[in-house]
């Protein structure tokens, strides 16, 4: 990503807000109109950086990490000064001042690509894709904790994952390339592939209102759960 941007009119126009624009950036999330945390690096030079904003973008503050090749993707923040998570190649980071500093509470495995990161309770569901920091096409798969990171269960799906969403702590959804788009209702122990509708192309997010509601993000186009057939459908936006 080149950059941050902001919208205040329901992105009719956009208003880049990035906190320095000599660098890429990965994954964002705000808990108001005002507080929000932006992620880059840590592939290439080794350094994380946590950048917070407590005025809508209009400046921002920087906490830095030093973890060896591990590259920040995505964040989630529960409230404004308290809980957040973050996930990077092979780890789980920690807020508990709201994204003001952060520090590693759990390694997932070894230190490969790891794009989103899904959390409910006790339970973390983050995909991988390659074999390396900064990911590739070789392999890739999932990796499923139950106990706030203390153990890992991985499951190599012989392609590169990038989306995943938990429904509960043991029940989740993950997206990647050829058309795959898997389900599982045991923590990861057994996925189930239900990616009918969808043939060809690579999917790369997804998100659910609830059990039966969601969506899914790839290059051919956005689909939508069919409710009680486990099926999905093209939907088109005009």
């Amino acid at each position: 990503v080149e950059g941050v941007y902001k919208s205040i009119d329901g992105g009719k126009s956009w208003t880049e807000i990035s906190p320095d624009t000599s660098i890429s950036y990965w994954g964002l999330h705000f808990v108001n109109d005002n507080i929000g945390v932006v992620l880059s690096g840590g592939c290439l030079n080794n350094v994380q950086k946590f950048f917070r904003t407590t005025d809508g973008g209009s400046t921002w503050s920087l906490f830095e990490a030093y973890e060896v090749n591990s590259g920040l993707t995505d964040p989630v923040l529960y409230s404004a000064n308290g809980l957040g998570y973050a996930s990077s190649s092979g780890r789980i980071w920690k807020t508990v001042n709201g994204g003001v500093t952060w520090s590693i509470h759990s390694v997932t495995g070894t230190n490969v690509w790891a794009e989103e990161l899904a959390h409910i309770g006790n339970s973390f569901l983050v995909p991988y894709a390659g074999s390396t920091c900064i990911g590739d096409k070789s392999t890739g798969g999932t990796r499923f904790s139950t106990d706030d990171g203390a153990s890992w269960y991985s499951t190599d799906m012989g392609r590169p994952m990038y989306g995943t969403f938990l429904i509960n702590e043991t029940t989740g959804w993950a997206v990647g390339d050829n058309s795959a788009l898997y389900y599982t209702t045991n923590a990861g122990r057994n996925w189930e592939l239900r990616n009918c509708g969808i043939t060809g192309g690579n999917l790369d997010d997804i998100y659910f209102l609830n059990e039966s509601t969601g969506w899914v993000v790839g290059n051919t186009g956005v689909y939508k759960l069919a409710p009680d057939k486990h099926t999905v459908s093209n939907t088109n936006f005009t």
